[in-house]
C-alpha cells in the first residue's frame, strides 16, 4: 500500500474508515458493499488507485474492504504493523 499522497495520517484515516463502512450484523460470509468507499474526496481517490484493487476482490486474498472480522486482528497489532503490510 502506498502512503505517499497523504502520507501515515491519512492513510491510518482511509483504513479506519473503510472499516467502519464494513456495518455490524450475521451475514453469512465477508461481502463488499458496492458503496464502501470513504465519503471524502480525496480519500476515496486514493481508495480507488491504491487500495480497491485488493481490497474489493476476494481472489485477491486480501481483507475485504467493510470485512470487520477479518480486520480487528490486523488493526490490533497497531497502525504502524498495518500499513507496513
Amino acid at each position: 500500500m502506498r502512503a505517499g499522497l497523504l502520507g501515515w495520517k491519512g492513510m491510518a484515516a482511509l483504513c479506519v474508515a473503510c472499516l467502519a463502512l464494513g456495518g455490524c450484523g450475521e451475514e453469512a460470509g465477508p461481502q463488499v458493499r458496492a458503496d464502501a468507499v470513504p465519503a471524502d474526496a480525496v480519500l476515496a481517490q486514493l481508495y480507488a488507485t491504491s487500495c480497491q484493487q485488493c481490497h474489493a476482490s476476494p481472489a485477491a486474498g486480501a481483507p475485504l474492504t467493510g470485512d470487520a472480522q477479518a480486520w480487528a486482528p490486523r488493526l490490533a497489532k497497531g497502525m504502524d504493523t498495518l500499513l507496513e503490510h
